[in-house]
């Protein structure tokens, strides 16, 4: 109790001298409305604790208890308290009631054994598999993801997103340079050093035109434009719709979104 605190809840029971009778009536009422309120859900488990501390000092203190759901008998077990006071013996029945369904877990917990193996799991992947799935819904939405964000799918057509250890762009990360990879990272994110990124940000002195002499160079013109680029094998030039046509199109371009000198101020 002295770690959950605030988890902890103490019904105080205030019965007075001038007519205790009738107030332990409405008490045993109270918490016998309680009782049938808990054991109608069958997945509440609730304790029922209690002390038998005979008045001959012959004899220890014994403390009880008794683990119900849904109305019916779980568990049950008695300890030998010692001699000790009745707060003390009642202390401990409550604190037996948790500490024997503990023991019992870790008996059960401890009996198996598995080897560590080439890769277990760790704190980071129970970690990023509870996040996994909210954060998936939360980038489905634009104003979230960003308007600039370049929508592309894999393979299979899943939606290609940027996650954890196991998603696609860590595939293709893997199987490029870490110059390839940065330029996939800055055309999927629009944040290049290309003319509309230039003027967007007040940069190059405005300059904002492609080599090919198109004034406006932007992700997409830079994507479909014949006369600079050219398309992957056996690919027409075109908006891509995958990572693996992206990753093709870099492969075949070395220019496309990269720096041809050194970054300018407030780029990279």
């Amino acid at each position: 109790m002295d770690r959950f605190a605030d988890q902890v809840h103490f019904d105080d029971c205030k019965i007075s001298r001038g007519d205790a009778d009738k107030e332990l009536k409405q008490r045993t009422k109270h918490l016998d409305k309680l009782r049938d309120k808990i054991s109608e859900n069958i997945g509440t488990y609730y304790v029922g604790t209690d002390t038998s501390l005979p008045l001959s000092g012959r004899y220890q203190a014994i403390a009880a208890s008794i683990l119900l759901s849904g109305g019916v008998e779980r568990w049950c077990a008695r300890h030998v308290a010692g001699k000790v006071t009745a707060p003390d013996a009642e202390l401990y029945a409550i604190r037996s009631a948790i500490w024997d369904l503990h023991y019992k877990a870790h008996e059960y917990a401890t009996e198996l054994k598995v080897a560590l193996g080439p890769r277990p799991a760790t704190s980071f992947d129970q970690a990023a598999l509870s996040r996994g799935a909210s954060w998936n819904v939360l980038f489905q939405d634009p104003e979230y993801r960003g308007r600039n964000f370049l929508q592309l799918k894999t393979v299979d057509g899943a939606v290609a997103q940027p996650g954890g250890k196991d998603n696609p762009w860590v595939h293709f990360a893997n199987m490029s340079s870490p110059q390839l990879y940065a330029r996939m990272c800055r055309c999927i994110l629009n944040h290049a050093p290309i003319g509309s990124y230039y003027s967007r940000f007040n940069l190059n002195d405005g300059h904002t035109s492609c080599p090919c002499g198109c004034p406006w160079e932007t992700r997409t013109h830079i994507l479909t434009c014949k006369r600079t680029y050219r398309p992957p094998r056996a690919c027409e030039l075109r908006q891509p719709t995958t990572l693996c046509y992206l990753h093709s199109f870099l492969e075949m371009n070395p220019k496309a979104f990269a720096f041809c000198s050194a970054p300018l101020a407030g780029v990279g």
